[in-house]
């Protein structure tokens, strides 16, 4: 299966898996299922005490756990609407929002006129991609502009969708591009020069996790960089897996999100 390199999603699991383990519990992670292979399978072979999915799980999947009295801590659980009485909270899809506002907030006020979002084709991936483009369309929004172009490129086909995309950027006429992680954006700032396209003067483009690679990619790369999400979820982890119910508890912490300006934009 595709994965796209991630030093972020790396620090996320092995936090996870480390302050869990200091609770007592351990933690097993798995790439596809729920995903792109049933979470059946999977519960055939185990029975976890508490299921924490990385994205939107499936209606039927849901229904599954709850018939197996096995209890569920969402990240991606809809924030903004009451959930079983209580208020709004702030969680992860949420926060994959606001990295994505982020980065329409920051071309904006560079002078970007015309936006596009470059996601990526890996399909575990897709919740937070989607969460992501949801907040750049928003941050548009709020300064008056619309999204002119939204397309997915993958590392995996020897540039040829980064290729294509280039085209469609000029066809458009962005000025500006969100990426999805810094991985992609680098991809695409070696494509984009290879067009003879100047950066930033241009096109600017702004990435997502500050990889430590993001320094030394020329031109450097501007990037949004973020507090470790996973800790404000371990206590509701922890208090599911012991009350063995579902808990939809209010989460305080809200991780911090800022912009790492480098030359690409």
């Amino acid at each position: 299966m595709d994965s796209e390199p991630s030093l972020k999603a790396d620090e996320a699991t092995n936090v996870l898996s480390r302050s869990l383990h200091d609770r007592g519990l351990t933690c097993l992670f798995s790439k596809t299922a729920g995903s792109t292979t049933p979470l059946k399978q999977l519960l055939e072979e185990i029975t976890p005490s508490v299921v924490v999915p990385f994205f939107q799980l499936s209606n039927e999947d849901k229904d599954l756990l709850k018939r197996l009295h096995i209890p569920l801590v969402e990240f991606f659980r809809p924030s903004r609407k009451k959930y079983n009485g209580l208020p709004p909270v702030e969680l992860f899809g949420d926060f994959q929002e606001s990295v994505g506002a982020q980065q329409a907030g920051y071309l904006m006020g560079k002078g970007c006129e015309r936006i596009a979002y470059v996601g990526t084709t890996t399909s575990s991936n897709s919740s937070i991609c989607g969460s992501r483009l949801a907040g750049v369309r928003r941050g548009l929004a709020a300064g008056g502009r619309n999204l002119v172009l939204n397309a997915n490129i993958s590392l995996h086909d020897h540039g040829q969708s980064a290729d294509a995309l280039v085209n469609c950027l000029v066809e458009n006429k962005c000025d500006g591009v969100c990426v999805y992680n810094d991985q992609l954006a680098a991809l695409l700032i070696s494509r984009v020069k290879d067009k003879g396209i100047e950066i930033p003067r241009g096109l600017r483009i702004i990435g997502v996790d500050n990889d430590p690679i993001a320094a030394y990619l020329q031109p450097s790369l501007t990037s949004i960089d973020y507090d470790n999400v996973v800790f404000a979820y371990i206590d509701a982890i922890v208090e599911a897996s012991e009350c063995g119910d579902n808990l939809g508890k209010t989460l305080n912490h809200t991780p911090r999100i800022w912009v790492v300006e480098r030359q690409s934009a």
